[in-house]
């Protein structure tokens, strides 16, 4: 795997980064209705449950929607959920690649004017 994207506090963020770390990964984006608010709910009620533990991994959203989500909607996202979780964002390429080797999927599909993102719903 080798992609480079931006956290939403402006750090660069590679797979290499993660070794040494179980890492639990999540592709969704800030607009999505309902899967992706759910799921991170989900997640951070495990972080809760596994309490210090949780410290131990590495825990990442990444945005399928790059063009809407920057670092700072991002952050202003996450703060709904557990703070353990980071959220990453970059060029549509870089995302592009992060999905590939993670095997997950997205599209964009246009919708009254505007668009939504179909994706992949696993962690």
């Amino acid at each position: 795997m080798d992609f480079t994207l931006t956290d939403q506090r402006g750090a660069t963020v590679r797979p290499s980064d993660w070794i040494g770390r179980p890492t639990m990964i999540f592709f969704g984006f800030t607009f999505c209705p309902d899967v992706c608010p759910t799921t991170l709910s989900d997640i951070s009620g495990w972080l809760e449950d596994l309490g210090p533990e949780a410290d131990r991994l590495n825990v990442t959203l990444i945005s399928v929607d790059p063009e809407r989500d920057t670092p700072a909607v991002l952050s202003d996202y996450l703060a709904n959920f557990d703070p353990r979780i980071t959220g990453l964002t970059g060029p549509l390429a870089e995302v592009e690649r992060a999905a590939a080797g993670f095997r997950a999927w997205f599209e964009k599909v246009p919708r009254d004017g505007d668009y939504t993102v179909n994706h992949t719903a696993g962690v």
